[in-house]
């Protein structure tokens, strides 16, 4: 449980189990009606802040996320004992293609025995997309990974390529399965530009935009975590979001609201 601040994310956790009002920080009374406030006043004071989500984040109406420069020549490098399997992108490039593993990808491990004191384990990444539904997708990935210097291949309505660095990265941070899929902490903490660049992507991959607004649009995830990285992904560019979880079919529902800076949040709102 965190609290966003215009400069950094703080640990609210002893906050809110020490009783602490979270408008003026003085110690709330057991006998008071009002949660997490100490008085009426604080808590009509809430009106001023969002709450991401419930009882997890509070960010005031006037937030402005900067993020942290974690790429200082705008480039990210996987360096192996062998210039043959090292790798340098575009830091937008990776963006945009973590944007499109987390939604559409996988790895696929092959371990091998060990010959000569080398490991010949092989970590195969796929980026599923159909080229008869979303041809212009397609598209898209094949210019991205041959900007990116990457040798592919396409077929079965996937993409291909084989690197042990990148998939074991891709494991470590983003998880494995559909059901572990998160977004890396250095992601979510990163310019809101690049941020944009990764939404963009995975919201082509399993989102979708509206007809009447394109600047609105719904991703689906069986993935809690992900949902809620999501989330927060939206609110540091600007944005307001909401989760619900589809019983019928077992998935997360993420979508996005653009921010209303003269909108209230109704008590019937914060639980």
């Amino acid at each position: 449980k965190d609290i966003l601040s215009n400069k950094t994310v703080k640990k609210i956790q002893d906050k809110i189990y020490t009783e602490v009002c979270l408008y003026c920080n003085k110690t709330v009374e057991k006998s008071k009606n009002q949660k997490y406030f100490c008085s009426r006043k604080c808590q009509n004071k809430r009106q001023t802040f969002l709450h991401y989500p419930i009882n997890k984040f509070k960010i005031k109406r006037d937030f402005l996320f900067e993020g942290k420069n974690y790429f200082p020549d705008n480039t990210i490098c996987f360096n192996s004992q062998t210039n043959a399997f090292s790798y340098k992108f575009d830091i937008k490039d990776w963006f945009e293609f973590l944007g499109w593993f987390i939604s559409e990808g996988c790895v696929i491990n092959y371990e091998r025995k060990k010959y000569s004191g080398y490991d010949y384990s092989l970590r195969v990444i796929q980026i599923s997309q159909s080229q008869k539904v979303n041809q212009y997708n397609v598209n898209q990935i094949h210019s991205l990974l041959k900007r990116m210097g990457i040798k592919y291949s396409y077929y079965c309505n996937s993409f291909r390529f084989t690197s042990k660095l990148i998939g074991d990265y891709l494991i470590e941070h983003c998880g494995k399965g559909s059901h572990n899929k998160k977004i890396p902490q250095s992601v979510k903490n990163s310019s809101p530009e690049l941020i944009k660049i990764l939404l963009d992507s995975l919201i082509k991959g399993d989102g979708c935009k509206k007809k009447e607004n394109k600047n609105l649009f719904i991703y689906t995830t069986v993935s809690k975590q992900l949902a809620d990285d999501v989330q927060e992904l939206i609110y540091k560019i600007g944005e307001s979001s909401n989760i619900w979880y589809d019983n019928k079919n077992n998935i997360y529902c993420v979508y996005n609201r653009l921010k209303n800076l003269n909108c209230n949040i109704y008590k019937k709102n914060i639980k």
